[in-house]
């Protein structure tokens, strides 16, 4: 029996966790039509970490927190600290409240998603995956019980022992073997180990197995809190605690001697379990709690492998991966059902984009390769870093290494806010469905990033427009000679650098003064510009005040410079800039200001010297475009790009 192909586009999912489930919904979203296969009998089986929800967005980019499908989890979890608590830091307890971080179990956080979907039936549970066929027209997906599901393009959500992949890389044996990846020690290709050894689901180029794990669910306790998140960091392995009213999760990675290859992974056994948790169990993780209390009374536990790593091939064919098929994190920094579902949603993205230039029709195998290959290039680094830092943190709170264990002691000595920014810049640079209508999206210290560069678009597309209207204005008064209108030359290019800001007030005409004292900077000129320039900054600041209305900021820069020879000249610039939430952060100088783009700003540039040499520059008019960059030491930059205005010619 098979399913009856159709002229819809559509895609099989295979796996129903947490990336296939949010890939449901995505899809759904989109429009595209699809269907999730399930292994197993319940798609919220009782395993897995606790999920954290502290920075996934909904479909629409509101907070999940904000969804109302989430709002069991309010009730129930409450809110518990961020996830960069993991260094025990301050910042942990930053931005707590209606958009701060929920946890909750895995199985509870799939049901959630599972009872979202308006349309279950996309849902096919109790079948296992037998056979992958690419047809000339798409593909074919066999199953356990007889049937055989067709569609367009197969997307793996089936984890880390990924079943999809496996099937994927038998494909590409087959077709081209030279694309596979060649393992680091042997050279052998993972794919040829994988036809030879079955038993082997993780590729060995790619993954590796540092540590095993004792996780499971335990008693509350009062020393524990009803809603908080516990780290006892010990040498060799870290309590990892989330504690609920009527619960405790507990997460215990524990360092292997050596590494191993993810063939030789072990199943670890109940006994194994015992026995390991028999070792810790006076360990103390409160003043009146040791472990042994919460393994004795725990409702379920168990041992496994840990894996970590990034695939660098995520598709071939029809078949694509997502989650923890092509990347896996330790659980500490609990990122790991984040990054997957951000997966699905940058692939949503791609897809949808490539169905609307189609028009509805099928695409073909290229442009599906096209639309997999960009969806790679988009997730691959931030899959790394997630990957990167969840096991930097695992081993600064195992105490891997001396150094570890000195930046373990170092990190909560940091200032609150760098770590928090650091944070934030990951947290707003996460993705979102970009076809979806965004309606009461929360709005915190930090933009998100799309929402940034759309601001910033749109605020180049209305310059644009005004230097239209300018032109047709012109064209409007009849003036038949635009020669007589002034140009600009290119002439110089200004920059320099502030790290502290001093703020004055308001003063008597209502606007906010702030005064930005100029650590460095050059003035150069460019091209033919006559006379030539080359001077260093020794001293000046930015007189910069904010209108009432906080629309705009006027710029006021005084400054002294010295070439080579010992020459000064005095620098006078006034401008005006838009003031908006990129260069607001700037202005207050917000240690996680961000560059902003040439077009926010514009400012007149007067040079004064006693100096003949560079006499003929005080009978210039000069003006300029400014941006701000980003500069080592956490130091802010100013480039401004400055012309000289070239008056008109003729008679009219």
């Amino acid at each position: 029996m098979a399913n009856s192909p159709d002229s819809h586009f559509r895609v099989i999912v295979v796996g129903a966790g947490v990336s296939g489930l949010t890939a449901s919904h995505c899809l759904r979203k989109a429009g595209i039509d699809h269907v999730v296969l399930e292994k197993r009998d319940d798609v919220a089986p009782p395993r897995g970490f606790p999920h954290k929800l502290a920075h996934i967005r909904r479909p629409d980019g509101k907070l999940a927190g904000s969804n109302d499908l989430f709002q069991r989890f309010q009730k129930k979890y409450d809110y518990i600290i961020l996830p960069f608590s993991l260094f025990t830091h301050p910042a942990s307890r930053m931005n707590r409240g209606d958009d701060g971080s929920s946890g909750a179990p895995s199985r509870d956080f799939l049901h959630v998603l599972y009872e979202g979907l308006p349309d279950k039936s996309v849902i096919r549970t109790g079948v296992k995956i037998t056979g992958l066929s690419e047809t000339s027209t798409g593909i074919e997906v066999m199953l356990s019980d007889g049937t055989v599901e067709r569609g367009d393009m197969v997307l793996g959500c089936d984890g880390v022992h990924s079943t999809m992949r496996g099937l994927m890389w038998e494909q590409m044996a087959k077709i081209s073997p030279s694309l596979s990846i060649k393992n680091k020690e042997d050279g052998e290709s993972p794919i040829r180990k994988y036809l030879s050894n079955p038993r082997l689901k993780i590729p060995e180029a790619a993954f590796k197995i540092e540590w095993k794990c004792l996780l499971g669910i335990g008693p509350a306790h009062r020393s524990l809190g009803e809603s908080d998140l516990t780290y006892v960091h010990n040498p060799r392995f870290t309590f990892v605690l989330i504690a609920q009213p009527d619960c405790t999760y507990f997460i215990i990675p524990f360092l292997l001697e050596k590494p191993i290859r993810p063939s030789d992974r072990v199943r670890y056994t109940k006994d194994d379990a015992e026995a390991l948790a028999a070792s810790i169990a006076d360990q103390p993780i409160t003043e009146s709690l040791k472990f042994g209390y919460l393994w004795q009374n725990r409702i379920r536990g168990a041992l496994v492998s840990l894996e970590e790593g990034v695939l660098d091939c995520w598709h071939f064919g029809r078949v694509v991966l997502a989650g923890d098929a092509v990347h896996k994190a330790t659980p500490n920094i609990a990122l790991g059902g984040n990054t997957a579902m951000e997966d699905v949603v940058s692939l949503s993205n791609h897809l949808h984009r490539m169905l609307k230039k189609t028009g509805g029709n099928k695409p073909d195998a290229a442009a599906l390769d096209a639309v997999f290959a960009q969806y790679q290039e988009e997730r691959l680094e931030r899959a790394k870093y997630v990957v990167t830092m969840s096991g930097l943190a695992s081993r600064v709170q195992a105490e891997k290494t001396l150094l570890h264990k000195i930046a373990g002691l170092l990190i909560p000595l940091l200032p609150i806010g760098p770590v928090a920014n650091h944070l934030g810049e990951y947290i707003r640079a996460g993705p979102k469905l970009d076809f979806v209508k965004i309606v009461d999206l929360a709005s915190g210290r930090m933009p998100w990033r799309d929402e940034e560069e759309q601001t910033r678009e749109m605020a180049m597309a209305g310059l644009g427009k005004q230097q239209k209207r300018f032109w047709e204005v012109i064209g409007a008064m009849g003036a038949p000679n635009l020669a007589s209108f002034p140009t600009t030359k290119p002439a110089m290019l200004f920059k320099t650098t502030f790290n502290k800001t001093y703020m004055c007030g308001d003063t008597h005409s209502g606007s906010t003064l702030i005064v930005v004292p100029l650590v460095s900077g050059t003035l150069e000129s460019i091209g033919d510009f006559e006379p030539k320039l080359k001077f260093n900054l020794n001293n000046g600041a930015d007189w910069f005040q904010i209108d009432a209305d906080k629309k705009h900021g006027r710029m006021c820069i005084k400054a002294v410079a010295s070439d080579e020879e010992g020459v000064s000249i005095c620098i006078n610039t006034e401008g005006v800039i838009a003031m908006n939430e990129i260069t607001m952060p700037l202005a207050f100088g917000a240690p996680d200001a961000k560059p902003s783009p040439f077009g926010f700003g514009v400012e007149l540039f007067k040079i004064e010297t006693g100096s003949e040499k560079y006499k003929t520059l005080e009978n210039m008019v000069f003006a300029g475009s400014q941006r701000f960059t980003q500069e080592q030491g956490g130091m802010v930059g100013v480039e401004a790009r400055i012309s000289q205005v070239v008056p008109g010619e003729g008679m009219e």
